[in-house]
């Protein structure tokens, strides 16, 4: 008997168990603002940002209504007092040939306040044979660590800085797109002065 308790005990306690129990928690509350028929893309978390720490997530949805083409979007749910929550939309990330998958997903700073932005890099997988074009292609964006209308405030001109591109063949030749992950992004930044 000892040992079963013992068992049980350590199971509760595994990292796993409880993040699971965390992250069901979470989807709870992202359909209660979303609706229960969301398709929850790249998992559920919540993320030191705006002074807090709120529930992100993206969900996939179709582009227009009755198009088969398909979106994701991200939100984050900024808790406000009492398990009530400000909805703000980070972004809708866009068809480029594929479906957008959200690859990472971290804090950094990108600009000359102290506050830390929020950093989404997003990947595509792309095939279009008639062009010699396939492979993935990567885009990073960049958002302030403020909220204008309900939507966080992107920094358009910090996306072009760390740049995006393909990393596959592009008209026939091949090419190589060197930042694809998180580690990536921020030595861009750092090199940047960031």
């Amino acid at each position: 008997m000892k040992y079963i308790n013992f068992l049980i005990i350590s199971i509760l306690l595994l990292p796993g168990i409880v993040f699971a129990n965390k992250t069901e928690d979470m989807t709870v509350i992202a359909r209660k603002y979303m609706g229960e028929k969301i398709q929850i893309h790249h998992g559920i978390f919540k993320i030191r940002f705006l002074n807090t720490k709120p529930i992100i997530f993206f969900y996939e949805h179709p582009e227009k209504a009755k198009s088969s083409d398909k979106v994701v979007t991200g939100i984050l749910l900024i808790p406000v007092k009492n398990n009530t929550y400000k909805k703000v939309k980070i972004f809708t990330f866009p068809q480029e040939g594929g479906m957008p998958v959200i690859a990472s997903v971290f804090i950094a700073n990108a600009d000359s306040d102290k506050p830390k932005e929020l950093i989404i890099l997003c990947k595509w997988e792309m095939n279009h044979r008639a062009l010699g074009t396939r492979g993935t292609y990567f885009t990073t964006y960049v958002f302030d660590n403020k909220v204008k209308n309900s939507k966080l405030v992107r920094l358009e001109k910090m996306t072009n800085k760390i740049g995006q591109g393909l990393d596959g063949i592009q008209n026939g030749e091949e090419v190589s797109f060197r930042i694809k992950n998180a580690k990536k992004i921020k030595q861009r930044l750092k090199s940047l002065g960031y």
